[in-house]
């Protein structure tokens, strides 16, 4: 059996509902090469050299607002 061992298995439609109901906002599906964070690719954490390290892992950006403040935290 390869891979990992999983507790919950989220589609991308119920992944996203899940981030909405806990307070992210403006949830995309992004790919393991595009991020709102500048120099994204340099960082290597997703892919390197155009080859994704786990091409089978979902990518979300989204906003996490803190109701207790003016900022907006990037996820």
């Amino acid at each position: 059996m390869g891979g990992e061992i999983h507790q919950w298995m989220y589609d991308r439609y119920s992944l996203s509902q899940l981030l909405q109901k806990n307070g992210f906002k403006d949830v995309t599906i992004q790919t393991a090469f595009t991020s709102a964070i500048p120099d994204w690719n340099n960082y290597e954490l997703e892919s390197k050299n155009e080859v994704v390290f786990k091409p089978d892992s979902p990518f979300y950006r989204s906003l996490q607002i803190n109701e207790n403040s003016s900022h907006q935290c990037l996820r």
